[in-house]
């Protein structure tokens, strides 16, 4: 009984509340109050224009179009039949005082809105379509590499298409093949010296397989400010892109460690936790 308290004066000034909020470009809240005065007046004409523009411009064009469809069938029938009084007709705004002219800039302003409806929906099935090809092309690459018929020395599933970093050999098979090259003769001081510059650089350089912790990728302590972890990921990342060294596979391992190192450190939930996952490491 509340809503619909008031007559006349609270339909009115839901109404001009409407324009308010409208000329604020403020359209939910404006339909809103359109919808309150039309339940004090239902055939309040100004609230049902007002609220099928209010519709079109937060998108809603299918409730749009049935406003305008309303106002339209309420001048025609009115127009056609000056004479009769319906029910729910407003006696203060009423459909066969509508003017041909505020009739030809509703026609206008509807066919407007049909235009603007097919232009979102177009988008939308073109948006679709392009996920649909691209889940498409995902999976045809899957398959290929399921029926063996994907390029040599490329794992049989890859959905980086060739460009992720390939496996570490085994430790066995790494020994082999430094013992087999020489790299690894016993009883050489030389040669453990060597190799302990060779282990310590390892921990330094970000392009070692066995580096693992992010603060060593991006080379900066644990202490270091969302500065630091900032330009250090630049640094990297421009030293270490595929354009700069000719799409060196080496370089584009370091390039996807340095990106993974700086999504984590940058996000201060996650760094958290890998903090605490990282609590007992030592790098």
């Amino acid at each position: 009984e509340m809503e619909t308290a008031g007559g006349r004066l609270h339909a009115v000034l839901h109404c001009n509340r409407a324009a308010c909020l409208m000329a604020l470009k403020k359209f939910d809240l404006a339909a809103k109050e359109c919808t309150a005065a039309l339940r004090i007046q239902k055939g309040y004409m100004k609230a049902i224009l007002r609220r099928a523009r209010c519709y079109a411009r937060i998108e809603r064009f299918e409730e749009s179009l049935a406003e305008y469809a309303r106002w339209a069938n309420a001048v025609r029938e009115g127009k056609a039949n000056p004479h009769y009084r319906d029910p729910d007709e407003c006696s203060f705004d009423r459909a066969k005082d509508v003017s041909d002219q505020d009739c030809q800039k509703v026609r206008v302003e509807r066919a407007e809105v049909e235009k603007m409806k097919m232009l979102v929906e177009q988008k939308a099935r073109q948006a679709a379509a392009e996920e649909r090809k691209r889940a498409s092309s995902a999976f045809n690459r899957r398959q290929q590499w399921y029926d063996g018929e994907g390029p040599s020395g490329q794992r049989r599933w890859d959905p980086f298409n060739g460009s992720s970093p390939k496996r570490e050999k085994p430790r066995a098979q790494r020994s082999r093949s430094a013992n087999a090259s020489g790299f690894h003769a016993s009883g050489s001081n030389h040669t453990k010296r060597q190799d302990q510059r060779q282990q310590h650089a390892n921990k330094k350089s970000p392009s070692s397989a066995k580096v693992t912790c992010h603060y060593a990728v991006l080379q900066v302590s644990k202490s270091a400010s969302q500065s630091d972890i900032k330009k250090a990921y630049r640094k990297m990342a421009l030293k270490y892109h595929p354009d700069k060294n000719n799409n060196s596979e080496s370089a584009s391992d370091v390039f996807r460690k340095v990106q993974l190192a700086y999504e984590t450190l940058s996000d201060e939930s996650r760094k958290r936790k890998y903090d605490m996952e990282q609590l007992h490491t030592y790098y």
